[in-house]
């Protein structure tokens, strides 16, 4: 029996990256537009989202292959685990981006700009997430520090979506 080599284990590791590289590219064009979304939301820009999307899809494969132990599991992707990655590493794109601090501070001097000033980035997206990401809320809710199960947060926003809130008119 030929005993194994060094080179089998990088083939191995290899196969599994390529197996990841190839599921990641999947979940990432499933969710190219909610991601998008979610960038804009934050970013309220089309260049500087497209930026940040890019900057944060990059930062997810750099993690995904630092760490495929996480997400890898006996052999084969995880599927909501690459998910999660992917929508954490571009919510911390877009949050940490200079646009996302200029909406902040102009939504803290009184500047709104425009009918969902009521809205922070995050209770959008968490809109967006449940309605169309397949991460479970609770998931959603954690990668976007909101405190409770997110029930308030997604009631308010469908009121000022649907213009229900008689402050938004």
């Amino acid at each position: 029996m030929p005993e194994p080599s060094c080179t089998d284990g990088a083939a191995d590791d290899n196969a599994r990256l390529g197996a990841t590289a190839m599921e990641f590219r999947r979940i990432a064009r499933m969710n190219k537009h909610q991601l998008w979304s979610v960038c804009i939301t934050w970013c309220r820009d089309r260049t500087v989202a497209a930026a940040v999307l890019s900057r944060g899809l990059t930062e997810a494969w750099n993690v995904v292959k630092q760490a495929p132990e996480h997400i890898v599991s006996k052999g084969f992707p995880h599927p909501l685990r690459l998910a999660e990655t992917i929508y954490r590493c571009v919510i911390d794109a877009a949050s940490d981006s200079l646009a996302a601090d200029r909406i902040r501070t102009d939504a803290a001097a009184g500047n709104p700009d425009g009918g969902l000033a009521s809205l922070t980035a995050a209770d959008i997206s968490l809109y967006i997430m449940d309605n169309y990401s397949a991460l479970p809320r609770a998931v959603s809710c954690d990668l976007l520090n909101i405190p409770d199960d997110g029930n308030e947060t997604l009631e308010r926003v469908a009121k000022v979506l649907l213009r229900e809130d008689p402050e938004v008119r």
